[in-house]
C-alpha cells in the first residue's frame, strides 16, 4: 500500500501521532515526561511552530500543531532525534525509539480543531487509564480547564471558536469534555486520502493543490544531487559514503538540506543513499542551517549549488 501523502501547507494545523517502535514506551517516568514537553517548547520556538493541543501516552503521543514556514517533518524530527538520543542513553538501550515514520493528518480548522482537541483530551479515558479526562496528568486539558498555559501553548485558536469570552468558552470546553454528545466525531481512521480530516470541499481544494504541486516536481534525481554536492567540495561520491569527516560532513548535511527543500527529497533517503543513520543526518542538517543564518559564505555556497539543480530543470547552465 502507498504511503499517505505529505501535504505541507503553511499555517495549516495537522493531527501529529507517533508510536513508540514495536508498541514499546517511548514515556518510563515523569522526567521523560517533562523533558519532552521542554523539548517540544524549544523547538515550537525555534521553528514557529504552534502547540494547539498535546497528550503523552506511554507508548504514543497526539499533538494538535499549527506549522509556520518549516514543514511539518522538520519540526517533529527536531523534537524526537534529540529526545530519543537522551531517552537511549538515559536507559542503556539502543536503536530506533519511535515506529517508523510519525502520521501526519491536515486538519480542516472550522470543521473538525475542537473535535480534534476533545479526541486528544480523551485518549487516556478510552485506555481506561483515567475515568475523566481531567484527571489525567499529561494532557493540555488542564490548560484547557483553567485558561492557563506557558506561552508556547496555545489555547486561544480552539477557545475562541467556542466563544469570544474566555471564560465561557473555558465552561463549554469542560461541558463538551465531561460529557457532551453531539459534537463532530474525529476518526482518525477514516481521513480523506488517508490524510485529511475535513470535509469533501476542503479535500478536494488541498488535493488539487498538492496534485498541481506534483506536476512542478525537479527533473534532478538525488544521485545528481550528491554528485553536485561532492563536485563542490571537491571529493568524491565515494567520500561521501565512506567515513571521513570534515569537509564531508557539510557535504552530506548540505546535500540533506537542499535535497528537503528544493525537491521534497526526504531527509531518510538521502541518509539511506549516504550510508547514514536517519537522525544523525537531520540533526546535522538542522545545525547547517542554524550556520547558514550568521555564516553568509555557506548561504553563498548552498545558493549556488541550488542555482546549479535548478538549471537541470530549466535545461540552462552556469
Amino acid at each position: 500500500m502507498a504511503r499517505p501523502l505529505r501535504l505541507d501547507i503553511a499555517d495549516g494545523i495537522y493531527h501529529v501521532i507517533a508510536r513508540g517502535n514495536e508498541r514499546k514506551r517511548i514515556f518510563v517516568d515523569e522526567d521523560d515526561r517533562r523533558f519532552y514537553l521542554a523539548r517540544l517548547a524549544g523547538c515550537s520556538d525555534r521553528f514557529d511552530v504552534r502547540i494547539l493541543a498535546y497528550c503523552l501516552m506511554d507508548n504514543h503521543v497526539h499533538l494538535a500543531i499549527q506549522r509556520g514556514a518549516t514543514s511539518v517533518s522538520r519540526f517533529v524530527h527536531a523534537v524526537h532525534s534529540c529526545y530519543s538520543q537522551r531517552f537511549n542513553r538515559r536507559h542503556a538501550r539502543v536503536g530506533h525509539l519511535f515506529q517508523g515514520r510519525f502520521k501526519s493528518f491536515l486538519v480542516e480548522k472550522d470543521a473538525y480543531l475542537i473535535a480534534l482537541v476533545r479526541y486528544i483530551h480523551l485518549n487516556p479515558v478510552r485506555a481506561r487509564i483515567v475515568s475523566r479526562p481531567g484527571d489525567y496528568l499529561w494532557s493540555s486539558d488542564h490548560q484547557y480547564r483553567t485558561g492557563r498555559s506557558p506561552s508556547w501553548l496555545r489555547l486561544e485558536p480552539a477557545l475562541a471558536m467556542l466563544a469570544p469570552r474566555l471564560s465561557v468558552a473555558i465552561q463549554r470546553y469542560k461541558r463538551l469534555l465531561d460529557g457532551g454528545a453531539g459534537e463532530t466525531a474525529y476518526d482518525e481512521a477514516h481521513p480523506a486520502a488517508r490524510s485529511i480530516q475535513g470535509t469533501d470541499e476542503f479535500a478536494d481544494r488541498v488535493l488539487a493543490n498538492a496534485s498541481r504541486s506534483a506536476r512542478r516536481r525537479c527533473k534532478w534525481t538525488l544521485e545528481d544531487l550528491v554528485a553536485g554536492v561532492a563536485n563542490e567540495y571537491g571529493v568524491t561520491v565515494g567520500d561521501l559514503k565512506g567515513r571521513r569527516r570534515g569537509q564531508c560532513s557539510e557535504a552530506r548535511a548540505v546535500a540533506a538540506y537542499i535535497g528537503r527543500e528544493e525537491a521534497g527529497i526526504p531527509v531518510a533517503r538521502t541518509a539511506a543513499f549516504l550510508g547514514r543513520e536517519e537522525s544523525t543526518l537531520v540533526r546535522v542538517a538542522l545545525r547547517l542551517e542554524d550556520r547558514m543564518r550568521v555564516d553568509q559564505r555557506l548561504q553563498r555556497r548552498v545558493c549556488r549549488l541550488a542555482v546549479r539543480l535548478r538549471s537541470l530543470d530549466t535545461g540552462t547552465h552556469g
